[in-house]
């Protein structure tokens, strides 16, 4: 995808977010540290400050005279990649775009499970964990917990069960750059549809998207997702009589 393009798709999401968390203020009470606020306004940060930073990279990075009036100011060594200076800040921008889009998923998935988990610990408690023999409760795995939350909505459906199931895996393999390595180091490739697209994991290799798209197209359709996800969940009448959830990480 494109950086213009892709800046327009968070773009789009941030006014989405945006008009969530004002929508809640204006009429789910108006407390800032309630989750259904923090979650929105987690991902707002995300977005406003990746989308600030794909433009400095595609416009500002590029400029030699840039480079050249704030390196003194900050001590900063010039960076040389290549023989070539054109080339050589080409392949600045690739890492700082790479970084980008490793930081931008990995922060957009933390704050759905944070927001996903204290909204299941106020609204459904003894679900967020698994009872053993010995009487010691384990917090369920992410994947685990929306499932469990998501039939007991009548949420879940197949397509949403795969779309949990290949999300995990991107989130796994985000430090891989998207090479998938299967717990039990299986070779036996596994392939997940949803949304009519396909998506193969198998050990050890980069995982398949389908020819039309790439990691900034998938994280943005997985961000869509995981915003539709915790709409419909707090939306749903279990959720919505609890007039206040507190996310005691955030100040009020």
């Amino acid at each position: 995808m494109e950086k213009t393009q892709i800046i327009r798709n968070l773009e789009a999401l941030f006014q989405v977010c945006y008009s969530k968390e004002q929508n809640f203020l204006r009429t789910g009470g108006g407390k800032q540290n309630d989750a259904r606020v923090t979650f929105h306004k987690h991902l707002i940060s995300t977005l406003n400050s990746t989308i600030h930073l794909m433009i400095f990279s595609d416009t500002t990075l590029s400029t030699e005279d840039w480079w050249a009036k704030k390196l003194p100011k900050y001590k900063i060594n010039k960076r040389i990649f290549s023989t070539s200076t054109l080339e050589s800040r080409q392949i600045e921008k690739r890492y700082i775009d790479r970084y980008l889009q490793f930081s931008f998923f990995n922060s957009v998935f933390q704050t759905f499970e944070s927001s996903f988990r204290i909204i299941c610990e106020k609204c459904f408690g003894d679900e967020n964990y698994i009872s053993k023999e010995n009487g010691e409760k384990n917090k369920r795995d992410i994947k685990d917990l929306c499932e469990v939350i998501l039939k007991k909505l009548d949420l879940l459906d197949k397509d949403r069960e795969n779309f949990l199931e290949i999300v995990i895996h991107f989130k796994n393999s985000l430090h891989n750059n998207a090479v998938y390595i299967s717990e039990n180091q299986k070779s036996t490739p596994t392939t997940y549809r949803w949304k009519h697209n396909s998506y193969l994991f198998s050990h050890s290799k980069q995982i398949k998207l389908e020819s039309n798209s790439d990691l900034w197209t998938e994280y943005i359709k997985f961000t869509r997702e995981l915003i539709s996800i915790f709409t419909e969940v707090i939306d749903h009448p279990t959720v919505k009589k609890y007039r206040f959830i507190e996310d005691i990480t955030e100040i009020a």
